[in-house]
């Protein structure tokens, strides 16, 4: 079963009622279960085989938007001086492996040195979705995965165009992104479409699941 925004909706409306009831933060055991166990039903159901999440993955791609990079990197990146945020495809990681944290203009580049530039004004958003993350045991870093995005996007946003995803955080106080029952992380994805598509030379990156698959070819392919 793959999550759909019904699903979605169905998890906001419980939480937003479960933490806005009459007893305040005296939320009893049991509801807080309860609230637990739709997560579980909705959310963890969607989990994708390995070869479903790399199909997946063949056709929508990360989009990173740096800031307060150096004025020197964003020339030789784009070739002129300007003032908006610069938007990069992620180099390659594996899907379950957080391509977020400590990601910079450097990472961007490829074997013939530019970045893969996306240009805003061609991003067109389609749709947007409420995304969970497992984060660390002291809930200091922002670790999403690619691997989360797509096993959790509701599949009627998923439409043939959709070709890249931005996961962005409304805040970076603890308390605006941090669910403190199911202990996640939480995001807005935005999904995107562009004129032509992906460029080739994004669709020729390699994908791959985890770690251990790093440098082997595909099992899918």
């Amino acid at each position: 079963m793959r999550m759909n925004n019904y699903n979605t909706q169905l998890l906001n409306s419980f939480k937003f009622n479960l933490f806005n009831s009459p007893q305040g933060n005296q939320i009893s055991p049991a509801m807080k279960d309860a609230y637990v166990l739709l997560y579980r039903n909705i959310l963890l159901s969607t989990e994708m085989t390995d070869k479903e999440l790399y199909q997946l993955a063949k056709k929508i791609k990360p989009i990173v938007r740096l800031r307060r990079i150096s004025m020197h990197k964003y020339i030789l990146a784009v070739g002129q001086d300007r003032s908006d945020d610069l938007i990069v495809f992620a180099d390659t990681y594996p899907l379950f492996e957080s391509y977020f944290y400590g990601f910079d203009i450097d990472r961007a580049y490829h074997v013939n040195e530019k970045p893969f530039i996306v240009l805003e004004r061609e991003l067109k958003q389609t749709a947007e979705f409420t995304c969970y993350h497992v984060c660390d045991d002291e809930q200091t870093f922002l670790r999403p995965t690619a691997a989360e995005v797509l096993q959790q996007m509701p599949e009627e946003m998923n439409t043939e165009d959709v070709c890249a995803f931005e996961i962005t955080f409304p805040s970076l106080e603890h308390r605006n992104i941090y669910d403190s029952v199911l202990k996640k992380n939480i995001s807005t994805v935005k999904l995107y479409t562009l004129p032509n598509g992906l460029p080739e030379l994004v669709q020729k990156q390699p994908v791959y699941l985890r770690k251990d698959d790093v440098g082997y070819p595909s099992l899918f392919e």
